[in-house]
């Protein structure tokens, strides 16, 4: 399956020393981070005996913070999931629903044999910033029994971009860019840039480290490596 391009926006290098010398982010990122997981009930994790065609499998998962909030400075954020290598092809459906309960994003395409990463983005202008959105990622092992289906859940929020932003550039920018994402707490964007890095560099030492230290921080790096993580 093609990953969608993730058209992100990317701060400029000079945010990693804004960061560095400003004592305090905004309140609203600072605070992510200390978010209880009650506060944003969901599910990042599936087992991997429910429904027939995951049966035996490794577990999907969500690229998604512990308290199952990831947010995002980007008007088009893309979020990721880990879907184990399956017999044959499966739907997978994916749903984003605002505080109302009403959807204002739904998307199906066909997992992957090949691939073990699915990628979603959220297109533009469909978020408003300050909000908080559910969504639901679902692979259809029956589509006869939904009750089959293995769903996972989470939260997004959008927030303004903490400084001016322009394009970053070169495999060192990203990886210090990826950084300033995890000080500002933009834990989506942070995901997306590493993921865009591992697909353009996957054999390169520097984008394997941050990536496993990324794991490590989201608490999944027992879960996907080394028998996943090391195909995404």
């Amino acid at each position: 399956m093609r990953m969608p391009g993730l058209d992100r926006i990317a701060l400029h290098l000079g945010i990693a020393l804004y960061f560095i010398s400003t004592a305090a982010i905004a309140p609203a990122l600072a605070q992510q981070n200390n978010l209880s997981r009650s506060e944003f009930p969901g599910r990042r994790i599936g087992g991997g005996t429910r429904g027939e065609c995951l049966a035996g499998n490794h577990p999907v998962v969500a690229l998604n913070p512990a308290n199952n909030l990831g947010v995002t400075a980007s008007d088009r954020p893309s979020l990721y999931f880990a879907v184990p290598n399956l017999d044959e092809s499966y739907p997978v459906e994916f749903v984003l629903r605002d505080a109302s309960g009403k959807s204002v994003y739904e998307t199906a395409l066909e997992s992957s044999k090949n691939k073990d990463l699915v990628g979603i983005q959220v297109p533009k202008n469909t978020l408003k910033v300050g909000q908080d959105y559910q969504w639901y990622f679902s692979v259809v092992c029956d589509a006869s029994d939904r009750s089959q289906n293995m769903v996972l859940s989470g939260w997004l929020r959008q927030v303004s971009p903490p400084v001016a932003i322009k394009d970053a550039s070169g495999l060192e920018a990203n990886l210090n860019l990826a950084m300033s994402y995890q000080k500002a707490g933009l834990w989506s964007d942070e995901i997306a840039t590493l993921v865009e890095l591992r697909q353009t560099h996957p054999h390169n030492d520097q984008v394997q480290a941050q990536w496993k230290q990324l794991l490590q921080q989201l608490e999944l790096k027992s879960i996907l490596m080394p028998s996943m993580a090391s195909q995404l």
